[in-house]
């Protein structure tokens, strides 16, 4: 035969499976934002309290889950029960919280911003036994401070009741005495589990000086601009992948810009993440020439050589000067350079303007007008030396 204390052994048993449910509360599993939400502590740890709370333990009440919940209130008055939270940026959250409403009592919850502003309210009044209520907190609400309030108020109910009172004499009699029943609201179970929606991309530039700016595209279409030291932040929906680009160049002056090498990139849709476009100064070289063909022009980047070259080196005249052999002749090259070669290279630290100069060579116009020059005069003196033979014929 299975002895008294045995059976006391075997019920208690029984009683402690019944309660290994409410052991480990649900939300556990989950990363929860609120601290000691089921008040497993046994105490009011995590909380903040104003007023009259009471952690009780199962062996006064059943809780929603584990082993404690929390009485909130004073006798005849209120208790407030209040814990900040903040819900990380791009994520919305479920809240959820159990109470437990005996007659007559009356409970309030807030969630409200960092201003003290009421972002949603709860008014519980009418008598339940345990009750989740749930609700989502959206996006707009994450990356700010939001604060949990549960306010609670006792019913205080007195009553005449009739005691029956025996006198030493063992005569029976009744009287009337006032009882006063305190009826008080509950709560377990709070918590807030978010789940990250949205993504941050972050993107920033350098190499700008101070007063330019580039403009920024998300698929193609411009989003505003961004500068040095003054990122522009945007949030997409975890698994959209979105194209960003800078512009491809950013103009200072008309002989100075600034060349973005990895000017576009797609974000990875998944985490926050910092996109950073490299700006670098490049530099123009103009090439002027009153003649012939100039090759090498163009923008360089900073410091790079810039090669460029000028030709022919002679150039003829037009007109009867340029048939008798006249023509202009590379000398060199002037402005912010100076060289002599046709080819040449400068190192392209600043904007550069380089000027082919040139010379006019009469050397093959001076040969003709001499050799002409002599055959005048020698036709000239043949003429003058045959005027007296002339003359005599003529005379015959």
């Amino acid at each position: 035969m299975v002895s008294r204390f045995g059976f006391q052994l075997v019920i208690l048993i029984l009683i402690s499976v019944a309660m290994v449910p409410y052991i480990i509360p649900e939300t556990l599993s989950y990363e929860d934002l609120v601290l000691n939400g089921g008040f497993e502590t046994g105490d009011l740890s995590g909380w903040n309290v104003n007023g009259t709370c009471e952690v009780r333990s199962y062996v006064y009440l059943r809780p929603h889950m584990g082993k404690y919940s929390v009485r909130i209130g004073a006798e005849g008055g209120e208790g407030i029960l209040y814990q900040t939270i903040e819900i990380p940026e791009g994520s919305k959250a479920n809240f959820s919280f159990a109470y437990k409403l005996d007659e007559g009592a009356a409970l309030d919850v807030y969630l409200r911003d960092a201003s003290g502003t009421s972002v949603q309210h709860w008014s519980l009044r009418e008598k339940t036994d345990w009750k989740l209520l749930k609700f989502e907190i959206d996006t707009q609400s994450a990356g700010k401070p939001l604060t949990i309030v549960f306010v609670g108020k006792v019913f205080t109910e007195k009553r005449l009741e009739a005691v029956e009172v025996t006198s030493p004499t063992g005569r029976t009699s009744i009287i009337y005495t006032w009882s006063i029943y305190n009826y008080w609201p509950y709560i377990d179970s709070v918590s807030v589990v978010f789940k990250r929606v949205y993504y941050s991309v972050n993107v920033e530039v350098s190499g700008l000086p101070a007063g330019l700016s580039t403009k920024i595209f998300v698929d193609d279409q411009v989003e505003g601009s961004i500068k040095v030291g003054l990122p522009k932040r945007f949030q997409f929906r975890i698994g959209d992948r979105h194209r960003l680009r800078v512009e491809d160049y950013v103009s200072d002056t008309q002989e100075v810009r600034y060349a973005c090498k990895l000017c576009s990139t797609v974000t990875n849709a998944s985490s926050d993440e910092t996109l950073r476009f490299d700006y670098s100064p490049q530099y123009l070289l103009t090439l002027e020439s009153s003649y012939g063909r100039t090759e090498g022009s163009g923008w360089f980047n900073k410091d790079d050589v810039a090669k460029f070259s000028v030709g022919p080196e002679t150039i003829p005249m037009e007109g009867l000067l340029g048939f008798l052999g006249a023509k202009y002749k590379f000398k060199g090259w002037g402005g912010d350079l100076r060289s002599d070669l046709p080819s040449s290279e400068v190192v392209m630290n600043s904007p550069k303007r380089v000027v082919a100069v040139w010379e006019a060579d009469y050397s093959s116009v001076y040969v003709i007008g001499g050799i002409f020059a002599a055959l005048v005069s020698i036709s000239c003196l043949v003429i003058l030396r045959m005027r007296p033979t002339l003359k005599r014929l003529r005379k015959r």
